[in-house]
């Protein structure tokens, strides 16, 4: 039962960080989550004829750490939305003039 919630929670953080940047990740998680639906039903009803006793603890424990999920999207949709190196307009690239010169990025928390 661990491995299902350890699944849930990396699909719910990876997508919740990057998918204001890739918004093709909320119907991938979407189809993933129907999946490990359909996966759990279907071995309930086939291979575990009673479904094993678990406590309340490893869903708390999950639920309290998701919680925090909606603090990455928000922060790095932030950062993806007014990095001027990550949007589509080309007039923000500054070139580098030799290996040397330092990275400039022109942006600057507000």
């Amino acid at each position: 039962m661990q491995f299902k919630y350890s699944a849930i929670m990396t699909i719910v953080y990876i997508t919740f960080m990057f998918g204001a940047g890739m918004p093709m990740l909320f119907p991938l998680a979407s189809a993933a989550f129907f999946t490990l639906y359909l996966l759990e039903t279907t071995s309930l009803h086939y291979i575990h004829q009673t479904p094993p006793a678990y406590d309340v603890e490893l869903n708390d424990a999950c639920l309290g750490k998701l919680q925090f999920a909606p603090l990455l999207l928000l922060s790095f949709g932030y950062w993806m939305t007014t990095n001027p190196q990550l949007q589509q307009s080309y007039k923000h690239f500054i070139p580098l003039q030799t290996k040397e010169s330092p990275f400039i990025s022109d942006h600057y928390w507000t």
